[in-house]
């Protein structure tokens, strides 16, 4: 079925991410491939291009640094950025989040730290909840979330 629009799903990050220029203006981007699960059960694969001129250098280094933990120093060697940076990123876990961009279809809007990566079985994620143990979104600004059980929190739910 596909990507849905408005929806977030967990991914990892594929093998094969490269530098590409687009085909309108030439502008530079990084192109992450991103396996994923559609709402169906089934293995899918889409990307999300990483524009990079003057105007995304920030965004584009928040996301390199605080998604898929590249050292920024590394992104200024062309060597790393040509040859390296794609065996970095490759079977880094994340979350993207889609939005419908009319005649361009539904795309990845965003790249995001993956919402939960515990492993807990879903009666554990419960019973810290029921327990007054939930994470936070401030665990999760602050890099903590993964170091306690994982629970949904109201921001998790789609309604």
């Amino acid at each position: 079925m596909g990507l849905k629009a408005d929806r977030s799903y967990a991914a990892v990050v594929a093998p094969g991410s490269q530098l590409i220029e687009s085909a309108q203006k030439g502008t530079l981007g990084y192109q992450i491939l991103l396996d994923y699960v559609d709402t169906d059960g089934n293995e899918e694969q889409t990307s999300h291009t990483v524009w990079l001129t003057p105007a995304t250098v920030q965004r584009a280094e928040d996301m390199f640094r605080d998604v898929l933990g590249i050292d920024i120093k590394n992104l200024r060697n062309a060597n790393y950025v040509d040859m390296q940076l794609c065996q970095d990123i490759a079977g880094k876990r994340v979350s993207f989040t889609t939005r419908d961009e009319g005649e361009y279809g539904i795309k990845v809007a965003f790249l995001n730290r993956p919402k939960a990566a515990s492993g807990a079985s879903p009666a554990k994620l419960a019973a810290a909840l029921f327990g007054g143990k939930p994470v936070t979104n401030e665990d999760r600004k602050q890099g903590t979330a993964f170091d306690k059980p994982v629970t949904a929190v109201d921001d998790d739910i789609p309604f």
